[in-house]
């Protein structure tokens, strides 16, 4: 797997001169484990333009999180505002366009957007106007970010902000331009504020756009892409990548096993490197790694703290009281919670405002699902006077 380290990457990329998708699209994804992007509009043909890019990602075990504008009629405002929940109505004015494949390419970059939300490797939110008090707003305005950030397993980020949208003309036939920025090249805090940006938006947080998860009925259309028995896509397996390649692609969830052509024997250091890959990213796989938290911790989790843990953190951010009686854990389902949040990068700093008298308890107690905080109180900077925070994880 390449790093984004590898290549130098230019500050400025515009469609003049350049393929952008040969230039910097594909390269980038290859490298990927994570691919965050904010859209104003999406076409799934991009993902079948840059098949060989996907093909990386999907190697790398990486995840893709979409952002994609999304407007309401006038009437469907008053709809919400007379009571129908914004779910039901974003659903139905979504399945009033079905999704409908006009010729072949098309129907093979459904089969590949499908297979991949399926797969767990690429989850999609929408964002929609909103007033300051949270109330979905008619067509004034739309989601017009056109952003992106890339990550590698070494922890390199690279992120762009610019004019291209996420659709199969803003890479290849429209006039674009857009600035690279990277966190080892001195442009590290522009990549921050990029990732800040993108989180506010995915966790539902921005002032004035709601931020919700694409409608069931719309995914269940989606679906009916998904290739028959099993099989990958037909656009992954007519790549040339893949076509060279002399072994198996690996599925998110599994250890590559597979022999070489040749018949030698496997590469053991690469398949301890998928293991590793797949512990340290799984908590962040959409879907599926949800639990990744509670399966590495030190404690066996009692049903009633499970329940809890996940009712927290499948509605992220959680906006609940922990109010269980005396002595049935609400200090593990806080750490719970905690640590997958930690493990999934959701959750950047964490502070624990505890009283005094149970201070030195809830750290014994959420040490167990091994956590490590710094106690910062009178007596302990007495204690300690100096420490870093790179030392601390919580």
């Amino acid at each position: 797997m390449s790093l984004l380290t590898d290549y130098t990457w230019q500050t400025k990329y515009d469609s003049d001169t350049l393929s952008l998708i040969k230039e910097f699209y594909e390269p980038a994804l290859n490298c990927a484990v994570r691919y965050d992007r904010s859209t104003g509009f999406f076409s799934a043909r991009i993902l079948t333009l840059a098949a060989l890019g996907i093909e990386g990602l999907i190697r790398n075990h990486g995840v893709m999180r979409l952002i994609i504008g999304c407007t309401l009629q006038e009437k469907e405002v008053d709809s919400i505002a007379r009571g129908e929940k914004l779910r039901e109505v974003i659903d139905r004015s979504l399945s009033n366009s079905p999704l409908v494949a006009e010729n072949d390419e098309e129907a093979d970059a459904l089969e590949l957007l499908s297979w991949m939300i399926a797969r767990g490797y690429l989850e999609v939110k929408l964002a929609l106007p909103c007033s300051l008090d949270r109330q979905p707003l008619p067509i004034q305005g739309i989601f017009h970010e056109k952003a992106g950030a890339i990550e590698d397993k070494a922890g390199n980020r690279l992120a762009f902000n610019g004019s291209v949208n996420e659709t199969a003309k803003g890479w290849t036939s429209n006039w674009e331009s857009f600035h690279v920025f990277t966190d080892w090249g001195g442009t590290k805090t522009y990549v921050d504020d990029e990732e800040r940006g993108f989180a506010k938006l995915w966790t539902n947080q921005a002032k004035r756009f709601l931020v919700m998860d694409v409608p069931t009925a719309v995914r269940e259309q989606l679906l009916r892409y998904l290739p028959p028995n099993d099989q990958k896509p037909k656009r992954l397996e007519t790549s040339p990548e893949l076509e060279a390649s002399t072994l198996n692609t690996v599925e998110i969830g599994s250890i590559d096993t597979t022999t070489e052509t040749n018949n030698q024997p496997p590469d053991l250091q690469e398949q301890f490197k998928q293991i590793w890959s797949m512990i340290q990213y799984g908590a962040a796989i959409p879907g599926r790694g949800d639990r990744v938290g509670e399966a590495t911790c030190a404690i066996i989790p009692y049903p009633h703290q499970i329940s809890a843990f996940q009712r927290l953190y499948q509605n992220w951010p959680p906006k609940l009281l922990i109010a269980d009686e005396v002595g049935l854990g609400k200090t593990i389902q806080a750490g719970l919670l905690i640590r997958q949040a930690w493990l999934a990068g959701i959750a950047k700093r964490i502070l624990i405002l505890a009283p005094k008298a149970v201070l030195t308890q809830w750290q014994i107690e959420l040490n167990t699902p091994r956590l490590t905080m710094i106690e910062v109180s009178e007596l302990a900077l007495n204690r300690k006077p100096f420490f870093t925070e790179s030392e601390y994880n919580v």
